[in-house]
């Protein structure tokens, strides 16, 4: 009796996870260079106000956490679920976290920005038009949403 030949199929992954892969070497550097900045900014600023210390505390641990998210969503992809193209068929939850927390720091990091602004100038922000890089937050559909639109159509190619 002939055995039934199993049939694989091979997985091209350099479009899909080699280039998340190289994004999240990419984002590590990138966070060291936060923790390096946050380190060099308590040596050489430690006269500044409390609220300006806390706000950098809390911009590292949303890094932090952001980064935490990537590294996960990496690994759930390419280790986890390694030679397994149905998982493209969903989203994991960390990929969706990082996305959100990568919103409200780019909110944060810029409402501090219009702050600082605000108190070092005698601008009037009630004549200013709309801020646009502000604006792009309060849109009912905002890069966010394009994103995970775009996210939900990738799949795999096989050969």
């Amino acid at each position: 009796m002939d055995q039934p030949q199993a049939t694989t199929v091979k997985l091209h992954l350099g479009l899909t996870l080699g280039v998340s892969y190289i994004g999240i070497v990419f984002s590590s550097m990138l966070y060291g260079l936060t923790c390096l900045q946050t380190f060099i900014y308590f040596v050489s600023a430690p006269r500044d106000p409390w609220l300006v210390k806390a706000f950098v505390v809390l911009t590292l641990i949303i890094d932090s956490t952001h980064e935490a998210f990537i590294v996960h969503s990496g690994y759930y992809y390419s280790v986890l679920n390694f030679n397994n193209p149905a998982v493209f068929d969903h989203v994991v939850w960390s990929l969706l976290a990082f996305i959100f927390l990568n919103a409200l720091s780019g909110l944060l990091t810029e409402g501090f920005i219009l702050w600082r602004i605000y108190h070092s100038t005698s601008l009037d922000f009630t004549r200013l038009p709309t801020l646009r890089p502000f604006d792009e937050y309060i849109r009912p559909r905002n890069h966010f949403t394009d994103f995970l639109n775009f996210i939900a159509t990738l799949r795999p190619p096989c050969a």
